[in-house]
């Protein structure tokens, strides 16, 4: 769930992985790590990453609809 919602916040703001790794002070290959589900950030970071994405740490527990798709700058259901 985590995961999911990181990637949607992200690009909703339309920021690149190396972006928003930049605004947090951790590399791309951690949000890439995220995003994909393989490890969980601590505390520290998942406050980070909500103020640069500018929702709530709660935003990030909230269940997405799996059949949207990011296409081409929008959103989509697949």
């Amino acid at each position: 769930m985590f995961n999911k919602n990181l990637t949607y916040y992200r690009l909703k703001k339309n920021l690149s992985k190396k972006e928003l790794a930049s605004l947090v002070s951790i590399s791309p290959m951690a949000i890439t790590h995220y995003e994909n589900g393989e490890r969980k950030p601590d505390m520290n970071i998942i406050k980070a990453l909500a103020k640069a994405l500018d929702v709530r740490v709660a935003d990030f527990l909230n269940n997405r609809n799996e059949n949207l798709v990011f296409v081409h700058g929008e959103f989509r259901k697949g």
